[in-house]
């Protein structure tokens, strides 16, 4: 939790014998930061439509960003209003992302992108209108990232399917699996220098600018990856497993529930890195608790669909009980 983990790494410090006036050391990034994609993505040979939602987020450089770069984009929810008029600014709700899909589908685009409201995070889907989790995602950037790069660690947050990490090591990199959350994403990207970390939320970590969320420079390599193909065909390379993305179940009390679950597969291999995470031979599971909230969000995948459904509901089923 963050009073336990976060918490104890906390300095304290005394009072300033002094304020200083912010105005002194206030400097204009915009420049340099637009700059610098504007060069990065000189080398770009996409020549396919893009569809771009900003969510009506403060993706203000962004949007500039992405007209120098793609002046016939289209876009959606451009003008900030923290109303959110056209939908939450998420960037995994189905809901959230309709009116993109439409508009991929409509304008016939390569590809279509969504911002959350503070463009920390990149929602992609394909030219299909086919939604791209956060974990095929890092396999199509760091696909990239590890060209002449070998012995490279590459961090996943252990909600990922398993073809992360197997593409991680098929590459020559060092695949590293983290807690959920930027926290430790970060501390864990410091400590091992790390190239490159991604979770299924569709944050991802850049070691080129200091390792932090750069969603401009995750539509870099996956446009990257899409200059002989087809975004979809790219994606499909590595939908090896069946995975449920994260589900939400309401519990009075997440210990309790946790322990049945405990109880009912005590034969099986229990990781508590994050939550548990129990593994079997062609199935596993991770179940964390909310901080904030009364639910535990439970993440399975399987070999195949129809092992998938039946421990969704097997498991489902000793939640809700």
């Amino acid at each position: 939790s963050p009073e336990r983990d976060i918490k104890p790494e906390f300095k304290e410090y005394r009072m300033p014998d002094r304020i200083y006036d912010s105005e002194d050391f206030r400097k204009d990034f915009e420049k340099d930061y637009i700059d610098y994609y504007l060069e990065k993505f000189q080398d770009l040979d996409y020549r396919g439509e893009i569809v771009v939602d900003f969510s009506n987020g403060a993706t203000v450089y962004e949007k500039k960003i992405i007209e120098k770069i793609f002046p016939n984009a289209y876009l959606i929810g451009d003008n900030p209003d923290g109303n959110f008029p056209n939908h939450a600014p998420d960037t995994m709700r189905k809901e959230c992302l309709e009116m993109l899909i439409d508009k991929v589908k409509e304008t016939g685009a390569g590809i279509g992108i969504i911002f959350d409201g503070d463009g920390d995070r990149i929602g992609v889907v394909d030219e299909e209108g086919n939604v791209i989790r956060g974990d095929i995602l890092s396999c199509i950037i760091f696909s990239e990232l590890l060209k002449g790069n070998n012995n490279e660690t590459v961090i996943y947050d252990l909600r990922c399917s398993h073809i992360v990490p197997e593409t991680i090591a098929s590459l020559e990199g060092e695949p590293l699996k983290s807690r959920v959350g930027h926290y430790f994403i970060k501390k864990t990207m410091k400590e091992k220098n790390a190239i490159f970390a991604g979770e299924l939320s569709n944050h991802f970590y850049f070691k080129e600018i200091g390792g932090f969320e750069a969603p401009l420079l995750a539509l870099y390599y996956i446009l990257k990856s899409v200059e002989e193909s087809r975004l979809s065909e790219v994606a499909k390379k590595y939908i090896k497993y069946a995975h449920s993305g994260e589900i939400n179940f309401k519990v009075k009390d997440q210990k309790s529930t946790i322990d049945k679950l405990l109880k009912e597969y005590f034969d099986s291999n229990i990781d508590y890195t994050d939550g548990i995470t129990i593994e079997e031979g062609n199935w596993w599971a991770n179940i964390r608790g909310s901080n904030t909230e009364p639910l535990l969000r439970v993440n399975i995948e399987a070999r195949d669909k129809k092992t998938l459904a039946k421990k969704i509901n097997e498991i489902g089923e000793i939640l809700k009980s």
